[in-house]
């Protein structure tokens, strides 16, 4: 019997031609269950001369009650960056990026987290650790170019924004090095940098919603971008038939789901549909059996 060869050409122009969309920049990918999401969007991004993937799976990680998702998410992002090889030694710490790294005398202390987290979110510590390494001494190199008196300064207004209840600056060193770091890969590759949250539907509604909220936000620390860290797009993926009905279970069948979710998205919602050419293949191998 002749193994099952699917050829996904077809979607795959649709998908470019809506990728290509002016301001295109949040996707909701949707299909049921089993239709072949990841298998599609795996294969697309593999070597597309245009884009580099990002790709996460946050059913893979291990949420415990006092870890905030998108924690992970962000330890999940410079895993896979890290994995994609950045020129370390290119990375240029800003004022505000230099702001993260005072009082901090151990590096290794600075990126424990990430370190001890790389299980929560399924992922093997030895794929990235010639890249932590690296990264650990491009951060100590980089944080000796400060200043005695400048340091100070920096430090004090650290203080301060740590002390005030409910401000509003994300400014931990892991957001930081995302951003630096995203915009190095595009330097590297010549690429747009997306990100693709997989089986989003899939995830307890509490961290959904939660992540939904948190990409929707269109302004970070350095400057006015239409998506988080600068990330060129981002798409999530799932069915948006199963968000609908979980977002009814949470907040009642009254509050208007297509009010709240059509802010997640720029154009449209992507509606994937690989049946008919998973049946099509199989039926070629079916009839190839003498």
């Amino acid at each position: 019997m002749g193994s099952i060869s699917i050829d996904i050409s077809k979607p795959q122009k649709e998908f470019n031609n809506f990728l290509g969309l002016t301001g295109n920049s949040r996707i909701i990918f949707s299909g049921a269950f089993g239709v072949g999401k990841t298998f599609f969007l795996k294969k697309h991004f593999e070597s597309h001369p245009n884009y580099l993937a990002l790709h996460l799976y946050p059913t893979n990680y291990s949420v415990s009650n006092n870890t905030d998702i998108f924690e992970l998410i962000k330890y999940d992002i410079l895993y896979e960056i890290l994995k994609n090889n950045p020129r370390l030694e290119k990375l240029e710490l800003s004022f505000l990026n230099k702001l993260t790294f005072l009082g901090i005398k151990d590096t290794t202390k600075l990126l424990t987290p990430f370190i001890e987290l790389i299980p929560k979110i399924g992922k093997n510590i030895s794929v990235v650790i010639n890249g932590i390494v690296e990264l650990g001494e491009v951060i100590q190199a980089k944080t000796k170019e400060l200043k005695l008196d400048e340091g100070q300064l920096l430090k004090e207004f650290a203080k301060k924004i740590e002390l005030t209840a409910g401000n509003i600056f994300e400014n931990d060193l892991y957001t930081h090095l995302i951003i630096k770091l995203i915009a190095q890969l595009k330097k590297d590759h010549g690429k747009e940098i997306l990100l693709i949250i997989d089986d989003l539907d899939r995830i307890d509604p509490e961290h959904l919603f939660r992540l939904l909220n948190v990409f929707s936000a269109h302004l970070d620390l350095e400057k006015q971008e239409e998506n988080k860290f600068g990330l060129d797009k981002v798409i999530v993926c799932c069915d948006i038939e199963n968000v609908r009905t979980i977002f009814s279970s949470k907040y009642g069948s009254g509050v208007d789901f297509n009010g709240y979710i059509d802010k997640f998205y720029s154009r449209e919602v992507f509606q994937f549909d690989n049946t008919s050419i998973v049946v099509q293949s199989i039926t070629s191998v079916l009839e190839s059996i003498k």
